[in-house]
């Protein structure tokens, strides 16, 4: 037994003295963990992070409209219900939105940066071709910053993303650009409002000239309007909706075109051949000529040398589709059972879930609102609001 104790205590002495000597050298050693020494010889002091107990709300700066401060309590901004969708879209006001995908809770508006495509596309961003927000300019907001100009159009405040769309109507408009680059596979996304159906509207050209184009957007006498490549393939025509932002997104190669509204896929076309590399000129809006543009809106469009896939074109509709009203089915209760709601937003569409618009009938105006910017004014005498299809939930005729 002594002689075990003995020689347990040899051991523990001679481990004692391998880490005092490891010890020694790792003082003697010149380093600073993580960092260089100083110009002294000494190490630097560590970055240290601040806090703040929030019981002064004068020790720390926030954003009201992101941040509310409540009996030393930091909590997120709740919405603001005197604040109407107009007002939220607008980017005066931030508002809730929670994504039940990534059951996360944020606060955006429409100038936040996670909706510009680069963010949203991270790993796809060096195959952007080309990127125009039409934030009051034809700028290309892409790597390549492609030559672009304005063709007599004019920017509208009706926008999905930050402040202005594009907007055509009559006379030579739309934005012309050169040098873009040719690609035998492509992408492109981009938000379509659409005022009222014409036949023959082009909504965007690339080629030559309007005589010789590589592909381009056209509508029929109904006011549909389908996807063409020349000699290759001739896509499915789609009515959108008026007055009404819809995504649509574009993909072609590989023998298909594909073509999806609000992030779903509509169909898919077998083609013969990748398009033509006839020119490098691109008008968004009308013909390359600036003639025949379509009746209404365009944002955010982009164009890609690659073919996005489906969970691309979901992940760009789903970032940049959110728009704030006061109500919506993520967060207004018994949505399913609202008949409907309307806000006269200097407009008499129904924000419910049944799409029960009105139609004006006599004098009447929008005037300064209770909440909001408008509401709806009448003349006292025969001014009616008539609600189409509402008799479906009270089997009665048409409500006023």
């Amino acid at each position: 037994m002594k002689v075990f104790l003995f020689v347990l205590f040899i051991g523990l002495y001679g481990c004692e003295y391998e880490v005092l000597d490891e010890l020694q050298r790792s003082a003697s050693a010149d380093f600073c963990p993580g960092a260089a020494r100083e110009a002294d010889g000494s190490c630097p002091t560590p970055d240290l992070k601040s806090g703040w107990s929030f019981e002064n709300s004068q020790d720390f700066i926030f954003d009201e409209r992101k941040i509310q401060f409540e009996n030393a309590v930091a909590k997120i901004a709740k919405v603001n219900l005197e604040k109407t969708g107009t007002a939220f879209s607008s980017g005066t006001h931030y508002g809730t939105v929670y994504d039940k995908e990534a059951k996360t809770l944020t606060l955006a508006n429409k100038f936040h940066s996670s909706l510009d495509v680069r963010e949203i596309l991270p790993d796809k961003a060096d195959e952007l071709d080309g990127y125009w927000k039409f934030e009051n300019n034809a700028d290309d907001s892409s790597s390549n910053n492609l030559s672009s100009t304005n063709l007599g159009n004019f920017y509208s405040s009706n926008s999905k993303v930050g402040s202005y769309s594009l907007t055509d109507g009559s006379g030579a408009d739309g934005v012309y650009v050169t040098d873009v680059p040719y690609s035998p596979r492509f992408s492109i996304s981009t938000w379509f409002y659409i005022n009222d159906h014409h036949d023959w509207k082009r909504v965007m050209v690339k080629g030559v000239d309007d005589n010789s184009t590589d592909w381009y957007m056209v509508s029929n006498t109904s006011g549909e309007y389908r996807f063409e490549i020349p000699n290759a393939c001739f896509g499915e025509y789609i009515k959108f909706p008026k007055e009404i932002w819809t995504h649509l997104g574009i993909t072609y190669g590989d023998g298909s075109m594909k073509i999806y509204l609000d992030g779903e896929l509509v169909y898919t076309k077998s083609c013969s051949s990748p398009p033509e590399n006839k020119g490098s000129n691109l008008n968004i809006g009308s013909k390359l000529s600036g003639w025949s543009s379509f009746d209404g809106n365009l944002d955010e469009f982009s164009l890609w040398s690659t073919i996005l896939d489906a969970d691309d074109v979901k992940k760009i509709y789903e970032s940049q589709k959110l728009t704030y009203s006061e109500h919506s089915p993520s967060w207004t209760p018994k949505w399913s059972e609202l008949v409907g709601y309307w806000n006269m937003e200097e407009q008499f569409e129904d924000q419910g879930p049944n799409s029960y618009n009105g139609t004006q009938s006599g004098w009447m105006w929008f005037s300064s609102g209770h909440n909001g910017d408008t509401g709806l004014s009448l003349n006292g005498v025969d001014a009616q609001l008539k609600i189409i299809g509402i008799d479906n939930h009270f089997n009665r005729d048409s409500g006023t």
